[in-house]
């Protein structure tokens, strides 16, 4: 398994446009994970609830010989609870239509009659993403249970989510859980643990991952949700850009689960392929609202999977290149009583800087350090971790302390 740096979250194309673009895209794509990558503190990783952002778009498009007529359309964010709020949407210039596909997907449609050799196409757009994960989905759904899942769409076998392939079928009888929540939580893991994350030009689909176990976030999200359509678990593939600062293309797909308690959940296996087995796990229900859809789901009547633009034209090709840039984003952070509890440290021994709590497996940051039930740090031991404090012991005295707290008569 080839896993990637510690905290590192990998931007990166997983789908392109029907034209030259392609080509300057994947040089972009390639070093992706060097340009883009993020290095996140322990203590601030899960912090933000909600995001503040500006996405400018452009499509820059270039005539080199005679075409008389170029239809444009492009997939447009919309709101959607739980995930985002598309506070303005600014074309320029004008669209000459904007439609929506029957599942719901928006759509801007430009049509230019003797187009000039270069010209461009610009989309601002003004959003809120929130933090939408299976964290706050236990928190929010705490009472709530959703009704089966009547529908057939997010269950069949397709082109690229192959669920009825042999192999597939054989990895998901392996796959076991003791509700259906650990059933996905095991089927992420298996993606996680199996996947080598490789550039690929074009999409190879969950077929082709079950057998070479290699690829980029499509593959990753194409296995992910195959696995649990094959263990008759509803699961769809989205697709939209990730807030980065960075001149690649950020592009990234990742997945959507229905589970009988939540409704439809969101999980992203591709940043969740790290080193660490603490921070994957925290990583399956924890996600930062660094996500904008574009397409749910991520194919329609319009497009084929994964597209979210294409060119028609009337005459000789037309070549087109796409940017995208972030200006800006506020973060929104949780109040202490979320299940992570952050604080900054003090310059003394024995801070309790932060507690990753999880009932079965809770650990805390002592002095920096990650530390279980059991462990021991300056000759002194862990005895039980809570979700705001934690019981330690040295030379037969007990005593306990809360986040951010020291006991420097204890320590020393």
């Amino acid at each position: 398994m080839k896993y990637k740096t510690l905290f590192m979250a990998v931007w990166v194309i997983s789908y392109g446009a029907l034209t030259n673009a392609r080509g300057g895209a994947e040089l972009q794509r390639a070093t992706a994970e060097d340009n883009t990558a993020q290095a996140y503190s322990q203590r601030d990783f899960f912090a933000p609830l909600n995001n503040e952002v500006e996405m400018h778009l452009c499509y820059d498009f270039f005539v080199p010989g005679k075409t008389h007529k170029i239809k444009f359309v492009v997939a447009l964010p919309k709101t959607i609870p739980d995930r985002q709020k598309i506070r303005e949407i600014e074309c320029f210039p004008r669209p000459s239509r904007e439609f929506s596909s029957k599942c719901g997907n928006q759509y801007a449609e430009f049509i230019f009659m003797e187009p000039k050799r270069r010209f461009d196409v610009e989309i601002h757009v003004k959003a809120e993403l929130f933090r939408y994960d299976l964290s706050t989905a236990r928190k929010k759904y705490k009472e709530k249970l959703f009704s089966r899942y009547d529908g057939e769409d997010y269950l069949q076998d397709e082109s690229g989510i192959e669920c009825d392939d042999f192999l597939i079928k054989k990895i998901a009888r392996t796959i076991k859980g003791q509700s259906e929540t650990n059933t996905v939580k095991s089927i992420h893991n298996y993606v996680v643990n199996n996947m080598e994350y490789r550039i690929h030009k074009e999409r190879k689909g969950a077929a082709y991952a079950a057998q070479q176990k290699t690829g980029d976030c499509s593959e990753y999200s194409d296995l992910f949700v195959a696995i649990c359509r094959a263990k008759h678990i509803p699961a769809r593939v989205v697709t939209g850009y990730a807030v980065v600062v960075s001149d690649t293309l950020p592009k990234h797909a990742w997945a959507e689960v229905y589970l009988r308690k939540y409704g439809w959940v969101p999980f992203d296996p591709t940043w969740a392929d790290v080193e660490e087995p603490w921070l994957r796990k925290e990583l399956f229900q924890t996600m930062k609202p660094v996500y904008i859809h574009l397409k749910y789901p991520s194919y329609d009547e319009v497009f084929c999977h994964g597209r979210d633009n294409a060119i028609w034209h009337s005459g000789d090709k037309v070549e087109m290149e796409e940017s995208v840039k972030f200006k800006k984003w506020k973060w929104q952070r949780p109040a202490l009583k979320e299940n992570i509890v952050t604080t900054k440290p003090k310059p003394t021994h024995g801070v309790v800087g932060g507690i990753l709590y999880d009932k079965d497996n809770p650990s805390a940051i002592i002095d920096g350090k990650i530390l279980k039930e059991g462990d021991t740090i300056h000759g002194v031991k862990v005895i039980k971790i809570y979700e705001d404090k934690v019981d330690f012991e040295k030379n037969s005295r007990k005593w306990t302390q809360k986040t951010g707290e020291t006991a420097d008569t204890f320590w020393r």
